[in-house]
Formats: C-alpha cells, sequence, structure tokens
C-alpha cells in the first residue's frame, strides 16, 4: 500500500508540540538561525492563541535516515542527542513560533531573556512582561504545569475563571501542521516555497551549509573568517552564495540550485581549500586588470565564482595572454549586455562551460546584445543598482585616474572611493549647478559622475565647471591629460557651463571605451594603436601570401607575381640599395620583396592566383571592395592630419576586420595558433587528479588491447591534450584532460545514446545533448564513466 507522502494535521495540540521537542522528534535543521524571538512578539503570538486567532501552519518534513545529522544542535533548549535511529522530523517553517512556545512553557532564560516571566494578567486578561506574583500575573509556565493548582487555589472567583478560560483555550488550540514525508531535500524546498504565500525561498546558502556540515567543517565560520580576510584587505565581503557557487562548479561543473543542492561534506573536504584559493586569485586579478576596485565595484556578483572557476583550471594561477584575452571578451561583453538580468544560476553554469574553452585556449566568440547609446548612459543614476553603471565604474577606474590639481594617481582603493552613490560627492557639475534648470536627479547621471578625492571636492564645492577646470589648467600644466584619465574632455560644454552638452559630450566618450572593449581583438588593437595594428595585419598578409605562393612554386617572384608589381618592387629596393651600400640585390629573398608591396598589389596578386586563394578568400568581389577600403583606411591613419572621415574609418574597420579574419582561419587550419600539443609526462604533471592521470594511458591501452585489427584506433591532436578515438576515418570520440575531469564529446550520436550517459555517469549534468549537430559532450570522472563510453563505442563497432 502506498504511504501518504503529505499530511495535514489539524488536531496538533501544545502538549504534543513539547512532547515531541523534549523526545528530540521535531528538530532544527542546520540552515535556520534565529530560532526564537523576543517578549514582544511572543506576547503577540500568545495573545493570538488566546484569542483563538490563527496563527498559520507549521511545515514538518519527515527525513529520510540519510538527513538524521541534518538537525542544529541548540545547546540553550538542553535537548538530549537523538540516537541514531530515533525517527526526526524537521521543522522548515514555523521554527520560531514552536521554539518561542516551548521556552515560554518551560520558562528558560535564553540570551538573558527570561521567558518564566511573561505572564498572564487575569484581571485585564492579556499577556504581559514582569515577574509573576502568582495572585493577579501568573507566568504561562505556571499556569500550565501540574502545580497550577496550588496557584489556582489561592485566588478569587473572578480570577479563577480567567485561569481556567486561559488554560482551556492553550490546551485545546488546535494547531495546523504539514507533515511531508520520503522527500528529498530540494523537492522539500520547492514545496516549502510553493506554499509560502510570501514566495519567501528558503537560504539556500544556509541550506547547503547545512549539508556540508561536519564537526570538523561548519561552512558559515568558514565564510565568515574568508570574509574577514577579504574586508582587512580593502576588497569588502562578497556574498556567502559566491562561495558556493565555486565549490558547485569546482566540484560538479555546473551552479544551478539542483546541484548545488547535491554538494555533500565530500565535495567540501576536496574541494573547499583550492576554491578559496580560486576566489582570491580571481578577485586579485579582477582589481589588477579591470578596475574592480572594491566588491561595489562589481557588475555582477556572480563574475567572481566564473573567474575563480577559471583561475582553478590554470595550474600556474596566472593565465596566459590567449587565456586573458578570452576573459576579456566575457567580461566586459557580459557586464554591458547584462547578461545576469535573470535565471542567473543557469546562466552562470553556461558561462563555466565558456571558462572550459578559455583554460584550454579554444576559440571562443561573444556576441552578446549590447544596446547603449549616448541617452541610455544619461539616464543610468549614480543611486541605483545597474551592472552597465558597474562597468563603467570598472572603465573609468581601470584607466588610473589622476588628480585634477596636480596629476597624482589617485589612489581608489580608500574608503572615501566605496561611497560612490554618496549624493555629495563627485559630481562634475555640483548640484547648486543643476538643480537652477534641472531636476534633482539629473545631478545624478553617470557621465556628471568623476573620482574626486574629499578634500577635493571641497575646494571645488560649488563651483562652474568653467571656473574650476580653468583654475587647474593653470596649476596643473598636465591637465589635458589628467582629464583623458576621466574620459572628460575640455571643450566648450565645459568652457559655458552647459550641463546637458557636457552629459553628451562624455556619454559619447563612455561609449567609444565601451566600444573598444566589447570589440574583437582587431577593434581594441586599432583603438589602442591603429597604425601598429595595420603594421602588424600586413605582416601576416605577407608571411600569408609567401608561404601559399610558395607552396605552388619556390620561385615565385618571377613566376606568379605579375610583371607591372615586380618591376615597381624593384624601383623601391633599388631606392633603398642607393641608400645602403653595404647590400646588394642577392641579399634580397622572395619575402623580402613582398615588404616592398603597396596595399593592391596584394590584392592584385591573390586575384591573379586565384585558384591558390579562393578557398580562404572565396568572392573576388569582397576581395576587390575590402582591400580597397583597406587601403583608403591605411592612408589616412599613415599620411593624413585631418579627422577621418567617418565612413572610411568604418569602412577601414570592417575590411581589417575581415582580413583578419580571413588570415586567422588560415592559420589555425595549419596549426599556428593552437596551443603545442602535449606529451602525456607534460599532462601528466599538469593534471592533478589521479583518475583522469590513469586515462592518459587507460583509453588507449582498452583501444588497442581490444580491437588490434583496426576497427578503432587513437590518434593524438595537434593541439593542447586533444586526442580522437577514430572508426575508419571518422572520429567516434574526441577527448582532452582537464585537470579533475576527462572531458569527452561523442561524435555522430543519437538520442538514445546521450540518454545512456545522463542514467550512467557520476556527473549526469554534465551531460550536453547538442542534438542539432550529433554530438553528446560529457565529463568522465570515475571508472564506471569510462566503462559507459566503452558499451556506446562497443555497440558500434557490432552494429
Amino acid at each position: 500500500m502506498d504511504i501518504q507522502k503529505i499530511k495535514i494535521k489539524s488536531d496538533y495540540k501544545l502538549a504534543d508540540i513539547v512532547h515531541d521537542i523534549e523526545k528530540g522528534i521535531l528538530r532544527i535543521p542546520q540552515f535556520q538561525r534565529e530560532f526564537v524571538w523576543d517578549k514582544t512578539r511572543v506576547i503577540r503570538l500568545l495573545e493570538s492563541i488566546f484569542n483563538e486567532y490563527p496563527i498559520g501552519s507549521f511545515f514538518f518534513w519527515d527525513a529520510p535516515q540519510k538527513y538524521h545529522d541534518f538537525y542544529r544542535d541548540v545547546a540553550e533548549l538542553n535537548l538530549s542527542k537523538p540516537d541514531k535511529y530515533d525517527k526526526i522530523v524537521y521543522i522548515l517553517d514555523g521554527q520560531q513560533r514552536i521554539t518561542s512556545l516551548y521556552v515560554t512553557v518551560k520558562g528558560l532564560t535564553l540570551y538573558g531573556r527570561n521567558y518564566g516571566e511573561i505572564c498572564f494578567d487575569l484581571d485585564e486578561r492579556i499577556f504581559t512582561d514582569r515577574k509573576p506574583d502568582n495572585s493577579r500575573y501568573v507566568s504561562l509556565k505556571d499556569l500550565l504545569s501540574d502545580e497550577r493548582n496550588e496557584i489556582y487555589n489561592g485566588l478569587t472567583a473572578e480570577r479563577r475563571e480567567a485561569f481556567n478560560d486561559c488554560y482551556r483555550k492553550f490546551i485545546n488550540y488546535p494547531f495546523s501542521a504539514i507533515d511531508v514525508r520520503d522527500k528529498e531535500l530540494d523537492e522539500v524546498c520547492d514545496i516549502f516555497e510553493r506554499i509560502n504565500q510570501g514566495g519567501q525561498k528558503l537560504n539556500l546558502f544556509d541550506l547547503i551549509a547545512a549539508s556540508t556540515w561536519t564537526p570538523d567543517f561548519d561552512m558559515r565560520v568558514a565564510v565568515k573568517a574568508e570574509n574577514q580576510k577579504l574586508k582587512q584587505l580593502g576588497f569588502g565581503e562578497i556574498d556567502n552564495e559566491l562561495y558556493v557557487q565555486t565549490l558547485a562548479l569546482i566540484a560538479k561543473g555546473s551552479c544551478t540550485r539542483v546541484v548545488e543542492l547535491q554538494l555533500r561534506e565530500t565535495d567540501v573536504k576536496e574541494h573547499w581549500k583550492e576554491s578559496i584559493e580560486a576566489i582570491e586569485l580571481a578577485i586579485d586579478y579582477l582589481r589588477s586588470n579591470f578596475g574592480v576596485v572594491n566588491a561595489e565595484f562589481l557588475p555582477y556578483k556572480g563574475m567572481v565564482a566564473v573567474a575563480a572557476y577559471l583561475f582553478w583550471q590554470n595550474s600556474s594561477r596566472s593565465l596566459t595572454n590567449g587565456q586573458a584575452e578570452g576573459f576579456s571578451q566575457w567580461f566586459w561583453q557580459t557586464a554591458f549586455a547584462e547578461r545576469y538580468g535573470a535565471s542567473v544560476l543557469t546562466v552562470m553554469t553556461e558561462d563555466g562551460k565558456v571558462m572550459d574553452k578559455i583554460a584550454e585556449e579554444r576559440e571562443v566568440s561573444f556576441r552578446y546584445p549590447i544596446n547603449l547609446d549616448i541617452d541610455s548612459l544619461i539616464k543610468i543614476r549614480m543611486g541605483r543598482k545597474s551592472a552597465i553603471k558597474n562597468a563603467v565604474l570598472c572603465l573609468l577606474a581601470k584607466r588610473n585616474p589622476r588628480h585634477f590639481k596636480n596629476n597624482s594617481l589617485l589612489q581608489l582603493g580608500d574608503l572615501y572611493y566605496s561611497d560612490f552613490n554618496n549624493a555629495e560627492k563627485h559630481h562634475i557639475f555640483p548640484k547648486s549647478i543643476v538643480q537652477k534648470e534641472y531636476s534633482l536627479a539629473m545631478v545624478h547621471a553617470l557621465p556628471n559622475f568623476c573620482f574626486i578625492p574629499a578634500e577635493l571636492n571641497k575646494e571645488i564645492s560649488n563651483k562652474k565647471p568653467s571656473k574650476y577646470f580653468g583654475e587647474f589648467a593653470e596649476s596643473n600644466p598636465e591637465f589635458s591629460d589628467t582629464l583623458k584619465t576621466h574620459l572628460i574632455r575640455y571643450d566648450e560644454a565645459v568652457e559655458r557651463d552647459e550641463f546637458m552638452s557636457f552629459l553628451a559630450s562624455r556619454a559619447a566618450l563612455m561609449l567609444e571605451e565601451i566600444s573598444k572593449v566589447t570589440g574583437s581583438k582587431v577593434a581594441r588593437a586599432l583603438s589602442d594603436n591603429a597604425s601598429k595594428a595595420l603594421d602588424n595585419l600586413e605582416v601576416k598578409l605577407r608571411d600569408y601570401l609567401d608561404r601559399k605562393l610558395k607552396q605552388a612554386d619556390e620561385d615565385y617572384w618571377g613566376k606568379l607575381v605579375p610583371q607591372d608589381i615586380r618591376e615597381n618592387v624593384k624601383k623601391r629596393v633599388d631606392a633603398y640599395l642607393t641608400k645602403d651600400p653595404t647590400k646588394n640585390l642577392s641579399d634580397f629573398s622572395t619575402r623580402n620583396f613582398l615588404d616592398y608591396c603597396d596595399i593592391m598589389d596584394y590584392s592584385k596578386t591573390i586575384l591573379s592566383n586565384w585558384n591558390l586563394f579562393r578557398p580562404a578568400f572565396r568572392s573576388v568581389y569582397e576581395v576587390e571592395k575590402r582591400f580597397l577600403s583597406f587601403k583608403e583606411y591605411r592612408n589616412s591613419i599613415k599620411h593624413s592630419r585631418d579627422e577621418m572621415v567617418p565612413f572610411i574609418q568604418k569602412e577601414g574597420e570592417a575590411a581589417a576586420e575581415w582580413l583578419s579574419a580571413v588570415l586567422d582561419s588560415v592559420t589555425s587550419t595549419q596549426g599556428s595558433n593552437l596551443a603545442k600539443a602535449e606529451t602525456d609526462e607534460e599532462i601528466k604533471s599538469r593534471v592533478s587528479n589521479e583518475f583522469v592521470r590513469s586515462m592518459i594511458r587507460a583509453i588507449p591501452t582498452w583501444v588497442n588491447n581490444n580491437y588490434p585489427h583496426g576497427e578503432m584506433s587513437i590518434l593524438r591532436g595537434a593541439s593542447g591534450s586533444d586526442h580522437y578515438i577514430k572508426m575508419g576515418k571518422k572520429t567516434a570520440v574526441w577527448y582532452y584532460f582537464a585537470k579533475e575531469w576527462v572531458f569527452a564529446e561523442l561524435q555522430g550520436s543519437n538520442p538514445e545514446e546521450a540518454e545512456f550517459m545522463r542514467n550512467n555517469l557520476a556527473k549526469p549534468d554534465s551531460v550536453l545533448d547538442r542534438g542539432r549537430q550529433s554530438k553528446v559532450r560529457f565529463h568522465m570522472v570515475t571508472e564506471p564513466d569510462f566503462e559507459a563510453m566503452q558499451k556506446i563505442l562497443e555497440k558500434r563497432v557490432k552494429s
């Protein structure tokens, strides 16, 4: 017969509550904090019961045996420790009401509060906080005790009636309780959230701290200690949940609510120390490279956990150039696209998989939609929470802003700068100036914010920008450079004190900076130093042309390069040789000749040898169009002193992006931008997990021993720790060795195989079914995981 899994008890009496607590049946779970109310709230509860008002239902969890040690031991209640096989029912909702009733009925003293002094006034028929006199004022403890008749016999008739009325109401009051059984912790939490009309969620951190608690480790204590350390370092405390999210990403590869609730003490024992180390490394990196002065500057709190997960994967404790590039793109695009607006834990888990790619220096591409313009930046207020506001603050801090008066570097770590929402600080146009024409809220517009130290803020006071900018320009000979560090133009808007024009001008500068950090690698290089970026791109193009033409003919200069180009190059080389008599024409290689070509010479050479270059460039029209735009852009950068025509700049930057993408694609096919392939010994030295290390030999041994005739074979990849299990010419599995697991991807898979892996892996949440591409990704962390993969491959061989 099926056992009813949820039961409503409507006849639960006060005597039952006291009995169940004293016998250790009813227990407070670890995640509950404040477990008893102060006297004022207790008195209101008692009066509700006396007046026969409803006080809400209790929510009990008849927990499975594995949660036997889940209770919180409250020494003040002096309860005996339950036997290992005793039944335990946890109070999930109503614990404050229940414990308040219990300590009052028992007359206990907690935290200096004597609940035995909560008395019933027999004359006024109300509860009050005072010492009992057993005449007019009787404590609830005595009123309900077995010795109550001794007090009753000494009372007047009127007071006896009040005494009996109170006694009857308390012993007969029908408490309501919802009793849930045969449910797991995450299910119980979901039930609680659904029945709670206020929609209040149980604190996830407290739940996990409870489920991972041991006599040797209390997560709450550990987090408090670490936050104190971060506070002393000037960064400030981070949310408790970030520690759990980091731990879950490291231990499980996911930080969704369901996965976090699966964390146990074994996960803590294995990964807590390295989680803390990773968090510290991530915070240090964010402070040093992204302007995250302190925790309040973070666009999203969860970024710390995702960054920590990346650093955990990096045994060197620092990022390579490729990893830093990928992480930078992720950080700024995530912030300015407001990516963590909803389903945060799910998005963080997705970003954890992005960090997997960045850690292995695989290609990552971000195209998160960013919808910002001048008006939207002006509408952002400093006093309101905003990821974009915080990201802009990080950008400003990252520029190492300097003191208006003396150009000295501002120390943004000072406590003053953490209070950037203070209405009296950091305004370029003072409040007294702005509110003459605009609403007070406008003074707090984001573009009106500036890092101004306290002493300078007092000196500026209510001065107009035109006045104090002029004063600082006289006293600080480097004032124009100072303003650049703040993204401020000393233009007509400042000189004329035109507030709205200034906001628009500064917002435009902010947008330029945002475009720079969120753009592609090429866009950022062009923004930093366009001339150098173009030079580097041309070198890359010449190297490719030389390599490709040489594959067709070693003497390509005389056979494959158009004659007019050769003649023009010879004139340029001859002109050079007249200036350097130590060299002659024989010193020049064919690759050297390419250095003397014009931009359009490259285009003509490509088109003249279209059969060679078609696979890379694909379209004659695109080659002609893009190289022409590139030429105009390059000439403007290299030779023009006038401001560039916007159309030329836009088309030229697009051409540079296109050419860079083409060259990246052709070099990647030759492995030139891939991480060097690791030897088995190099993999072993990098990997710390024993199972992962064992798989370095176990996988090829299994393939070679079981399929000596070539039904399956192992092929080492050209990059990192990549390996392939081949079935003939087709790839069956691609895998590589991460620090804590073997990352694998089944090729040509089907839904049945994906379901089989979910049902048989130690980390089913790691399974990613890329159905449209017929690929299934997963993590192998145990021997049975490897056996599950073997079964799929064996079945494929047989079929």
